[in-house]
């Protein structure tokens, strides 16, 4: 037998006595103490089983397992990379290069995004008479992408046509 179903009938059980010890006792001041009792041990057994009851583990396993929407997950994906864009593109220019799109390639679908490659293009970039030599520029920028995105340096590909 389950233990609800134990509990449900150890409940009607005191009910029963108490309605007997009712019919059987007679009026009087010694009734209301009696009943009092009864009560006292109904709620009792109604209540001391409540905190067996709620650790019990209840199991819903319908054999279903969950399937992750797509569209969601690269909206999500498609947002953060979006971000990352900016925030690198915000790094580029505090440390003085303008212009510079950055392009960052991952796998969209993916739960959990990883960065496949990075592409920048220097070829808007604003470039003053003091970087005239952009090339030796060019691990700077590489190391300001490396230190935001947290990608190795060969994932990096930077061109300035």
């Amino acid at each position: 037998m389950s233990f609800v179903s134990s509990w449900i009938l150890s409940i009607v059980g005191v009910v029963i006595v108490g309605v007997i010890i009712d019919l059987i006792m007679p009026d009087g001041q010694m009734s209301k103490y009696i009943k009092g009792i009864v009560a006292i041990v109904t709620v009792l057994v109604i209540v001391l089983p409540l905190p067996k009851l709620a650790n019990k583990e209840i199991n819903f396993d319908f054999n279903s397992s969950i399937v992750l929407d797509s569209e969601l997950i690269y909206s999500i994906n498609e947002n953060k990379i979006e971000q990352l864009n900016i925030l690198v593109e915000k790094r580029l220019e505090e440390n003085g290069y303008k212009n510079v799109d950055v392009f960052i390639n991952a796998d969209l679908y993916s739960y959990e995004l990883k960065i496949e490659g990075v592409f920048v293009d220097l070829s808007q970039a604003v470039i003053n008479e003091e970087m005239a030599n952009i090339d030796k520029y060019t691990t700077d920028i590489k190391g300001i992408v490396r230190e935001v995105l947290e990608v190795e340096e060969e994932d990096i590909l930077i061109d300035g046509r």
